[in-house]
This record gives C-alpha cells, sequence and structure tokens, in this order.
C-alpha cells in the first residue's frame, strides 16, 4: 500500500490546467495525484449548462474513495470552486489534511454587504432569461500574467446558481469540518472576498488551521488565479508541498 496522495480539484467553469504544475511538484515529492476533469468542463458551454453541482461532487467523491483503497495518508486540495467541493468532501469523509485556495463559502452577504458581482443575487432569475450570460473578455496581458484554460466569454448560470445553493449548505455546516487545513487567499481577489478566510477560521471545527495571505501588486487580472500566477505560482507551491510534507 502506498503511503501519501492527494486529489487536486479544480475550479467552476475551468480545467485540471490550473493545477497541473501542482500535480507535477506533488508527484516529484513522492506523492500519487488525481486530478480529475470535473463533468461538463473543458468541453462545451452546451455540456457545462447541463452539468450541476451533484455530478461535480460525484466525480470529486468517486476519486477520493479511490485513493483511499491504497493509500494511508490522503490529501485532498481544491482550487476556488475545488476548494468548496473539499469542503463539502470534508463533511463526509474523513482523510488527513487539506489545502483550500482562494475557496469560497459565500459570494455575497446581505449583512454585511458584499458581493463580488453584484449580479449574483440574481442569478435564480436571470438563469431563466440568458441561460448563457455574456461576462466579456478578459485583459489582454491577463492570460500571459495569470494562465488559464476553460470557458470564457460567457458564465452558465444554471451550473452557477446549483453552485451557490450547495455554497450555502456548506457555509451553514461548516462546524461540522474537522481536517486540518491549510488555506491560501489573496487581500486583492476580486472573485472570491478575503472575508472567506476569516469565516472558515473562525466557524470550522478543525485542530489546526494555518492561514497565508498572498500580496499581488499588478491590477490587471481578478487576483484570483494564485497556482498559476507569476506572482504566486512559486509560493503556493512551496507552502502546498511543506504543509502536506509535515504530516
Amino acid at each position: 500500500m502506498d503511503k501519501k496522495a492527494c486529489l487536486l480539484l479544480h475550479g467552476f467553469g475551468g480545467s485540471t490546467f490550473e493545477l497541473k504544475g501542482l500535480q507535477s511538484a506533488l508527484e516529484k515529492a513522492g506523492f500519487k495525484t488525481r486530478l480529475p476533469l470535473l463533468p461538463g468542463h473543458n468541453t462545451s458551454l452546451e455540456d457545462f449548462s447541463r452539468s450541476r453541482y451533484q455530478d461535480w461532487y460525484a466525480e470529486a467523491e468517486k476519486n477520493l474513495l479511490e485513493l483511499k483503497k491504497d493509500h494511508q495518508k490522503i490529501f485532498v486540495l481544491g482550487f476556488s470552486m475545488g476548494g468548496s467541493l473539499t469542503l463539502d468532501l470534508a463533511l463526509k469523509h474523513s482523510f488527513t489534511a487539506m489545502i483550500l485556495i482562494a475557496a469560497p463559502v459565500f459570494l455575497t452577504r446581505i449583512f454585511p454587504p458584499l458581493a463580488s458581482d453584484y449580479r449574483l443575487f440574481f442569478v435564480p432569475v436571470l438563469k431563466y432569461l440568458k441561460p448563457l450570460y455574456p461576462t466579456g473578455n478578459p485583459h489582454p496581458q491577463s492570460r500571459q500574467i495569470a494562465p488559464w484554460q476553460g470557458y470564457e466569454g460567457y458564465t452558465a448560470l444554471k451550473p452557477l446558481h446549483s453552485f451557490l445553493k450547495n455554497l450555502k449548505r456548506i457555509k451553514k455546516n461548516l462546524k461540522q469540518v474537522k481536517t486540518p487545513f491549510l488555506a491560501i487567499y489573496a487581500p486583492t481577489d476580486k472573485t472570491v472576498p478575503l472575508e472567506n478566510a476569516f469565516y472558515l477560521l473562525k466557524k470550522t471545527s478543525s485542530p489546526l488551521k494555518e492561514l497565508t495571505l498572498l500580496q499581488i501588486t499588478e491590477n490587471i487580472t481578478s487576483n484570483h488565479l494564485l497556482p498559476t500566477h507569476q506572482e504566486t505560482k512559486a509560493k503556493v507551491e512551496k507552502k502546498v508541498l511543506d504543509f502536506f510534507s509535515s504530516f
């Protein structure tokens, strides 16, 4: 039986590309890894529009259970929505430790008011009016600074709504999370508010909770793609290896 393995989970509308660098670093450090492509991703917007949170969770859970058959120590790392999935797995399954990178447990808040995008409040209605919502294209330099592969130009609102609904459930049950974790966030992240990091520290029951804040100086990108961003990639890799290797 191999000693240690790591499941890596990518973000909403993205692809395994986000975490390929971390996967390679973990494998070089002796970890067996799995980096599944979540259903509906990296195919077509039509496929993505038909996928739901339950599909992504089922794929993540299947891979976790398969790793647990053959390994003594199991680690899970999730970026963005992948971090939310990681928390959800921790509500039901035990594993050694987890790393949450720019992971949301909420994207909007009524009081005190908070929203990374005010349109998120209207997704339950907008998903019927405009299932594929145009988002525009990123700055021409953004993909040089923070490489990414996924759906651009449109957001599929029905999958997004299913994600937002499950975030509420995860947030409500955070006290049941008892897995040691490292959380990595950027204070200037325009996609996932920093308040998520402090909420996790306060509400979870994990015996070990660590928080790393990474500063980003440029203001071209959303400052969200920490695993691939040229200012944070190496720092994230070091933090991940140091944290998981401590167990």
